[in-house]
Parts: structure tokens; C-alpha cells; sequence
């Protein structure tokens, strides 16, 4: 047994680690900003409960329509190490093929869209 108590450990784990022992150390950087993992692991709880808190349930997928940023990564983060399957959208397509993905996944989980999640902008 390795030191992650498991076999192999999980990307949630990994990231939980990384913010306990390594939480002053950058995680993310990006156009001058950096998050440290300490910040990271708080960001994707934060996420991950907002998640949670529109209702969602272990496996259910979560449409993610945003441009590539830090945010669109802790978003997607957000969702994995809340159980959930993150589903990133091309944000390129036109707005009805985007409603037809959309309506793929919730057809294939049989549930209705339940809300949104808009992340926090960061100041700059």
C-alpha cells in the first residue's frame, strides 16, 4: 500500500495532497496570476459544492460552456472531485447546437437541465 492509502490514487486525492502539503507552491499559472494549491483545492470544493448544491448526484454530468481560462479548468476540476462527469462544450458551435448537446446529456441521464454555475472572476 502506497502512501495515498490505495492502489491508485485519484485525481481528487492527488489534488487534496498537493493543497495539504504543498499549499503554498504554485499550482496554476496563467497571464501573470498564479494559484497556489492551497487555493486551488478551496476553489474546487467551492465548485464542487455549488454542484452539489443545484442538486446534482454522483455520475451526473456537468455541461461546461467556457472559453479556456483558469476558471473553465477549475470548473471542469470542480466537477471531478465532486463525482461528478465534466462535459466540456466547443464554444465555437452556434448556440443551437450547443441546446442540441445539451439536450443529449440530459436525454441520456434522463434528467432536465437544473441550473447554472458561473465561476468567480478573478481581479487582475
Amino acid at each position: 500500500m502506497s502512501w495515498f492509502q490505495a492502489a491508485e490514487p485519484l485525481l481528487p486525492d492527488i489534488i487534496r495532497l498537493n493543497a495539504e502539503w504543498r499549499g503554498n507552491h504554485p499550482a496554476l499559472r496563467c497571464d501573470g496570476n498564479t494559484v497556489t494549491w492551497r487555493e486551488l483545492g478551496a476553489s474546487l470544493d467551492r465548485v464542487a459544492n455549488a454542484y452539489a448544491g443545484l442538486g446534482l448526484a454522483a455520475g451526473d454530468r456537468v455541461a461546461i460552456l467556457m472559453q479556456n481560462s483558469p476558471e473553465m479548468l477549475e470548473a471542469m476540476l470542480g466537477a471531478v472531485c465532486g463525482g461528478y462527469v465534466a462535459v466540456p462544450l466547443n464554444v465555437s458551435v452556434a448556440d443551437e447546437g450547443i441546446e442540441k448537446q445539451i439536450n443529449r446529456l440530459c436525454r441520456a441521464r434522463g434528467r432536465r437541465l437544473t441550473g447554472t454555475y458561473r465561476p468567480r472572476r478573478r481581479a487582475a
